[in-house]
């Protein structure tokens, strides 16, 4: 009777202990407290405890990242994204930092792989692909803010630490064509509007290369090469000076197929360009047939740009416009 009742207290102990590991799970995760984490986890190495101790940190994981909230009726959407994919890497980062310091590989039965980083991995990939359409456009939307925000002068090592930890995030997407998409759209205008680093965009697309491969990327790899061209190009056209004389033309000869734009449409065909741009214009064909005889031009001003320099009252401003903008300006 006496051993009787040790073997239920300690059944009671046991069943009690095991209802508290959640909390002290959470606990220990929330307050990185990590020696109890350690002590936690090398309590037992029954199938049964691991399997609580697994689940309660994929719990606490999982609680933290569906906490993050997305105002999906702001008009900011970039800056929504910004902020949303700033928190998942650092949720992220946070147990990437806490869990590397404990060994889950103990946790081994049916040779299936506890270790800390695919543990991760598996709750943050799944939140992200509940929803995979906003997970792509908000990382790419991300992607553009950083990309945006470094000109070819700067130095670049910070922005790519940043840009890092976001294509941790991307990897985990199974949706890899639909981000694809977005980021060719938002990669596009940054490269025609010249409003990033073209090393930086090179970096961007070896890093995601790496995880998808050469034929996934070959669309972007063509657009890099169509930029690359065109700037030899601008280099090597010299137009009369005296039709613009305080005019600078730069050239972007794009091969369609790697682009995500329609051609040409009627309007670009049927603009009337002011004087002096239509002869800069005529000269540039001149001058490109020469060098490709076998290829013709079509014109897509929807796509193009102008800088105008105008003095105002209070002081000269440099004024981005469309061509359509700028040939009513």
């Amino acid at each position: 009777e006496i051993c009787a009742c040790l073997v239920g207290s300690e059944m009671c102990i046991r069943d009690r202990f095991m209802e508290a590991i959640p909390i002290l799970i959470r606990d220990s995760l929330t307050n990185n407290n990590v020696e109890l984490l350690k002590e936690l986890c090398s309590l037992s190495s029954e199938e049964k405890y691991c399997t609580k101790i697994l689940d309660c940190i994929k719990n606490c994981i999982w609680e933290d990242v569906t906490s993050l909230s997305v105002d999906k009726n702001s008009r900011r959407r970039a800056q929504v994204a910004t902020q949303w994919t700033t928190k998942v890497i650092e949720i992220y980062n946070y147990y990437q930092s806490l869990l590397s310091t404990v060994d889950l590989h103990i946790f081994i039965f049916d040779g299936q792989d506890n270790s800390s980083l695919n543990l991760i991995n598996e709750v943050i990939g799944k939140y992200l692909n509940q929803d995979a359409v906003q997970t792509c456009e908000f990382i790419t939307l991300h992607l553009d803010a950083f990309a945006k925000s470094t000109e070819d002068k700067r130095d670049i090592n910070s922005v790519k630490e940043s840009l890092e930890d976001c294509v941790k995030i991307f990897k985990l997407i199974s949706e890899k064509d639909v981000f694809e998409n977005f980021y060719k759209k938002q990669m596009s205008k940054r490269l025609l509007h010249q409003r990033s680093s073209i090393k930086l965009e090179k970096w961007l697309v070896k890093q995601i290369k790496g995880d998808m491969g050469t034929f996934f990327t070959s669309k972007l790899d063509g657009m890099l090469r169509d930029i690359n061209l065109s700037a030899g190009l601008s280099r090597s056209f010299k137009p009369d000076e005296n039709l613009l004389p305080d005019c600078v033309f730069t050239s972007q000869i794009l091969t369609m197929t790697s682009w995500p734009f329609q051609t040409a449409n009627v309007l670009d065909e049927n603009v009337i360009l002011p004087p002096q741009m239509r002869q800069y214009k005529e000269e540039f064909e001149v001058f490109y047939n020469r060098k490709y005889n076998d290829r013709t031009l079509r014109w897509a001003h929807h796509l193009g740009f102008m800088e105008i320099g105008f003095q105002f009252k209070n002081g000269y401003y440099e004024i981005s416009m469309p061509i359509y903008g700028a040939i009513v300006f």
